[in-house]
């Protein structure tokens, strides 16, 4: 919720991003985007003790009943076509394992105007790859899938939505880490072992970064509970500049300085409404974790 670096991992392109690749546990809420959607990652997540909210495609994951019947949500979301929101208890399972695991299935319907949006942005898609687009594909389009471990009766499927569309801040991060302190910018050729060592020095780098930031501003500018002073974007940038110039023993600012910067950044007046996380996660988060959700189904 501080909007900070928890763990970080250099893998070889060889590595696909998953979510067993970190070190989570009990009070643990993960988020991901579709590419987390896969049966087993999920299971050893959640075999941690960790929660999820991921998104999901149903042509990439496969749904069970709680009877273990295979389960059609396609199906199910055409003939409830007309429903804002939809909400399914069901079950996922490693069929290499045949582990299985209970969860929800929070469906949201997007108005027009987004859907509209989401068909141009796969038709621009499948016309760059020269691929035909799938009717069902389309049909997807119109809806905002997201699976979780929260039972309702802790997390409603308004709350768990909600709290979903904060998931874009995570990508805010991974930008800064690209775009403000040139992460992805290595003087090294591909699989060569100077491209780790570069990698982790980047990233040493940017999380000293923002280590420094927190430490001088505090919670109020990364608090994700509330609304906040300011954003990060130029505030790294300028800590950024300030580190490198402690490193290369040039000038510091002094504090009258920097408080002179800040008054300068804080907030401005927004046009898009602040992304927080719900309350209700924020007091969920205290009281939790409950073990019964942990038995086997």
């Amino acid at each position: 919720m501080a909007q900070r670096i928890d763990q970080l991992r250099v893998t070889g392109v060889d590595t696909a991003e998953s979510l067993i690749l970190f070190n989570l546990g009990l009070g643990d809420l993960v988020m991901g985007d579709r590419g987390f959607g896969k049966a087993k990652q999920l299971i050893e997540t959640r075999k941690t003790g960790a929660h999820l909210a991921v998104r999901i495609s149903p042509q990439h994951l496969k749904l069970w009943t709680r009877q273990s019947e295979a389960f059609d949500l396609v199906g199910a979301l055409r003939t409830e076509r007309d429903q804002t929101r939809l909400s399914f208890a069901l079950e996922i399972c490693d069929e290499k394992s045949n582990e299985r695991i209970p969860v929800w299935v929070h469906a949201h319907h997007l108005n027009e105007r987004q859907i509209n949006r989401a068909r141009r942005r796969i038709k621009r898609k499948a016309s760059r790859n020269s691929r035909k687009t799938r009717e069902q594909t389309l049909f997807l389009s119109e809806w905002v899938l997201v699976l979780t471990t929260i039972p309702p009766e802790e997390l409603s499927a308004d709350v768990i939505l909600e709290l979903y569309l904060v998931r874009w801040q995570i990508e805010l991060v991974i930008k800064r880490y690209k775009s403000l302190l040139d992460g992805a910018d290595l003087r090294a050729k591909r699989g060569s072992p100077l491209a780790k060592v570069y990698l982790l020095g980047k990233l040493i780098f940017a999380v000293m970064v923002e280590r420094q930031a927190i430490k001088r501003l505090g919670n109020e500018w990364t608090q994700m509970i509330s609304s906040r002073k300011g954003t990060w974007w130029r505030v790294w940038k300028l800590i950024a500049v300030e580190m490198k110039e402690a490193v290369l023993n040039t000038a510091v600012w002094s504090d009258w300085e920097w408080k002179a910067v800040l008054r300068a950044l804080s907030e401005r007046k927004r046009k898009r409404e602040l992304q927080v996380i719900p309350t209700e996660v924020a007091r969920w988060l205290k009281t939790t974790p409950l073990l019964s959700s942990l038995q086997p189904s």
